[in-house]
């Protein structure tokens, strides 16, 4: 899928995960990238409730800002269920100080024992 063109110097990072992805999980803060890309893909691949073990799913979090929202752990959850497989940001990314958000559902990925390789994440065998 391709994201809306947004002014955020990180837009390239978050349309090759997205490149890579079929479905989309996202609630930002108005005006963030993650709300801009969830109000401006098609509607039936947004925070959709209904995933398959094939489905890639681009998660896209809020970092440290201003009203930021929480990731939906809810809609992140049903992915895991289905045993999708989940697109993150890489490990470099996640760990530049602003992405509290990529740590914490890192975390929860890791907690429903899924395995990552380079911020593609897949349940362990």
């Amino acid at each position: 899928m391709q994201l809306p063109k947004t002014n955020n110097p990180y837009w390239f990072k978050d349309n090759a995960k997205a490149s890579r992805a079929n479905k989309f999980i996202g609630v930002g803060a108005p005006g963030s990238s993650t709300a801009v890309y969830a109000a401006g893909l098609p509607k039936e691949v947004v925070n959709c409730g209904q995933y398959t073990p094939t489905d890639i799913v681009f998660v896209s979090v809020n970092g440290a800002r201003k009203n930021r929202r929480l990731f939906d752990q809810l809609e992140v959850g049903l992915a895991i269920e289905a045993g999708a497989a989940i697109v993150t940001d890489s490990w470099a990314d996640r760990y530049r100080e602003f992405n509290i958000g990529e740590r914490e559902l890192a975390k929860f990925l890791e907690e429903a024992d899924y395995e990552e390789l380079g911020g593609f994440w897949t349940p362990k065998p």
